[in-house]
């Protein structure tokens, strides 16, 4: 995954998961759930990514949730990041039960009802199972464009990619 070849570090993650595991995996792999800050960014991802979803409502999890406080999106790499891009009466946490924000086509009412909202396209939906709305989705993680500092492992020495040195263990 590494580097990205993505120009805003973005990556597909096809595996149907919830968004606390999709965010898990971000993580593991540098990163975080994509934080999406730009109109921009939003159609990029969009055009790139949602065609690709490989589950039937071609639906993605983002970094975005209210799962701490009702109410307060925040974005999960801590970014303070003011755009959004809901679709007209999203978010609605309808059921008390929808905290985290997915994108695109809706896994209920079909492509041609979620057609019309192209372009502000984001809703709030479960974030798990038993929460209202909830569907397993793919995710769109975002990874830093810099290379990241070697992870070292006191018990072998390693990084994932080099010897580390004695004072990096």
């Amino acid at each position: 995954y590494w580097p990205p070849e993505d120009p805003y570090g973005l990556v597909l993650n096809e595996e149907l998961l919830p968004w606390s595991e999709a965010e898990a995996h971000c993580v593991e792999l540098g990163g975080h759930l994509a934080t999406i800050d730009t109109m921009a960014m939003a159609e990029h991802v969009d055009a790139k990514f949602v065609g690709r979803a490989s589950n039937q409502c071609r639906s993605l999890w983002i970094g975005y949730s209210d799962r701490a406080a009702e109410g307060s999106w925040a974005w999960a790499d801590g970014s303070t990041e003011a755009f959004t891009n809901w679709m007209s009466g999203e978010p609605n946490n309808m059921a008390s039960g929808e905290d985290c924000a997915a994108l695109a086509i809706d896994c209920i009412y079909g492509d041609q009802w979620w057609a019309q909202y192209v372009g502000k396209s984001w809703a709030d939906a479960g974030c798990a199972p038993g929460d209202f709305e909830y569907h397993a989705r793919p995710s769109v993680c975002k990874l830093p464009l810099t290379a990241p500092p070697p992870q070292c492992d006191a018990a072998t020495g390693l990084s994932a990619s080099a010897k580390c040195t004695q004072s990096e263990v």
